[in-house]
């Protein structure tokens, strides 16, 4: 049964890649097949996406890319369930990377005194890496190689190729924003 299913997946996927390319004016690249469940959302509001590989991706899946925003997913790559991706400067996942569900993957946020203001940096994430469920990684992030991210983590920092990274800390408030800071300083 779960053969026929991913088959029919795939045959649908022959008709919905190549006519998502065509509707998004050729702003979106992918090669076939790929496993993208109808219940995936692939938003294109002035950016470029590229799939160099086969995708899979689960139910309620969003793949967006705005702004001239490049999103680009290796090879292999598994989206889980609920998976959130919003780029609007660069995200890269490397091949054979596993994300679990409810995973949030953002490359921007908001300046606190201006809202209207956005701020971005990539996020670059390397090859074989696994990210558990619930973890959001934010902007100017590179995780290395090999790599684990713990379920529930926030990275905010850079992770080393073949490491294990959890962060889970008690809420807190560990500094107060100064009206003049820069909106791209991520206290490094």
């Amino acid at each position: 049964m779960r053969k026929v299913k991913y088959g029919i997946i795939i045959l649908l996927n022959y008709i919905y890649v190549p006519l998502k390319c065509i509707l998004s004016g050729f702003h979106f690249h992918a090669t076939l097949p790929q496993l993208i469940t109808p219940g995936t959302k692939i938003e294109m509001g002035g950016g470029r996406i590229s799939l160099l590989g086969r995708l899979h991706t689960e139910s309620g899946c969003l793949i967006s890319s705005r702004n001239n925003g490049k999103l680009k997913i290796g090879s292999r790559v598994y989206l889980n369930r609920n998976t959130m991706i919003v780029c609007r400067d660069s995200v890269e996942i490397g091949s054979g990377t596993t994300v679990g569900p409810n995973v949030m993957l953002y490359d921007h946020d908001h300046d606190l005194q201006n809202r209207g203001r956005i701020c971005s940096s990539p996020i670059s994430i390397g090859e074989n890496v696994w990210i558990g469920g619930g973890a959001i990684i934010l902007k100017g992030v590179t995780i290395g190689n090999n790599s684990v991210i713990a379920a529930g983590s926030i990275v905010t920092r850079n992770v080393p190729a073949n490491t294990i990274y959890m962060n889970h800390i008690e809420p807190r408030i560990v500094k107060r924003k100064e009206a003049n800071e820069d909106c791209n300083n991520h206290g490094e």
